[in-house]
């Protein structure tokens, strides 16, 4: 008789996180200084799908956490909530590195003297082998400059009429 009762369900208990934040995919990609455009551009992947995924409040699967440290090249545990612990001393320096080369790319593109422009290709040279992955990365936009008339978008599209513009103190 007892071997047909049944043991009792034990049920797994329901994880309630200690924040209600789950991740911190947004931060590492402020840090870094990318936008969500440049992000959909590389990956092909809808800017409102990425804005969602980076919600700090979304539940992300692990294939889809694993797919954020692949796009933002980082160790996984730096897009984890941990507690308060803040980002770490290398995802910092690497964020120190982007800006840097945005910085030299800018040299690069405004220098006319052949001495300046030898050692911003030096810098360059010397950045992208301390971290290799900045051979990808562009200078710092510059109201526009870069931008065809094709990707300005809906600002030419749809101007702002002045008149819909007012202030009240």
């Amino acid at each position: 008789m007892d071997a047909e009762r049944e043991a009792p369900e034990r049920r797994v208990p329901e994880f309630r996180p200690r924040t209600s934040h789950f991740h911190r995919v947004a931060k590492v990609r402020l840090q870094q200084e990318r936008s969500l455009r440049s992000i959909s551009r590389q990956t092909g992947v809808l800017i409102s799908t990425l804005r969602v995924q980076e919600k700090p409040d979304s539940n992300l699967t692990l294939a889809e956490l694993y797919w954020w440290k692949e796009v933002l090249d980082v160790p996984i545990e730096h897009l984890l909530v941990d507690r308060d612990i803040p980002l770490t001393e290398s995802l910092r320096d690497r964020a120190c590195l982007v800006k840097i080369m945005k910085s030299v790319m800018v040299l690069s593109e405004i220098t006319t003297s052949k001495r300046v422009m030898r050692l911003v290709s030096l810098l360059r040279t010397q950045l992208i082998e301390l971290m290799p992955e900045l051979d990808e990365v562009r200078s710092w936009p510059v109201s526009g400059a870069h931008r065809s008339i094709e990707q300005l978008g809906r600002v030419i599209r749809e101007p702002i009429s002045t008149s819909q513009l007012y202030y009240e103190p």
